[in-house]
C-alpha cells in the first residue's frame, strides 16, 4: 500500500502504466507480467516512504472465481438430458441474456444464483458449477 512502481524489470514505467516497447510505441505494463513465462522472476523498483527498493518475486494468476474463456481456462464439456443442454458456467456465457426478453423470461435468475454461489467455488478441488 502506498508504493510506487517505477520500474518492472529494468522497464521504466510512465505516469500512465505504459512502457516503451519498441522506440516509440507504448503499451500497457501489464504486458511485462502477464507475458511471461511460468515460475519467471519478476523484478520491481518502487519507492517505499522515500526510499527506493527492488524486491524479486515469482508472480502466479489470481484464481478465478469462475473460468474466464473456453480452451483457456476450462475445457468445452456438455451433458444433454431431454433435450436440455447443460454446459459448465464460464464468463462468456454470462455475457449473454442481458435483453429484456430474457429478463421477462425468468432466465436471468441464474445471476441470483450466481452471486450466492461465488463464494463457493473452488472450495472444494475439481468443483464445477453448472
Amino acid at each position: 500500500e502506498n508504493d510506487v512502481i517505477t520500474h518492472i524489470d529494468g522497464k521504466s514505467l510512465g505516469d500512465d502504466y505504459t512502457v516503451s516497447l519498441r522506440g516509440d510505441e507504448l503499451m500497457n505494463a501489464d504486458f511485462l507480467i502477464t507475458g511471461k513465462r511460468k515460475e519467471a522472476p519478476t523484478v520491481f523498483d518502487i519507492i517505499r516512504d522515500t526510499v527506493p527498493l527492488q524486491i524479486k518475486a515469482i508472480l502466479k494468476p489470481l484464481k478465478s472465481n469462475i473460468p474466464r474463456e473456453h480452451n483457456h481456462d476450462c475445457t468445452p464439456e456438455w451433458l444433454i438430458v431431454g433435450g436440455l443442454l447443460f454446459v459448465p458456467l464460464t464468463c462468456p456465457l454470462l455475457s449473454y441474456g442481458s435483453t429484456d426478453d430474457l429478463e421477462e423470461s425468468g432466465y436471468l435468475k441464474i445471476y441470483d444464483f450466481i452471486d450466492e454461489h461465488l463464494a463457493k467455488f473452488r472450495e472444494v478441488e475439481d468443483k464445477e458449477t453448472i
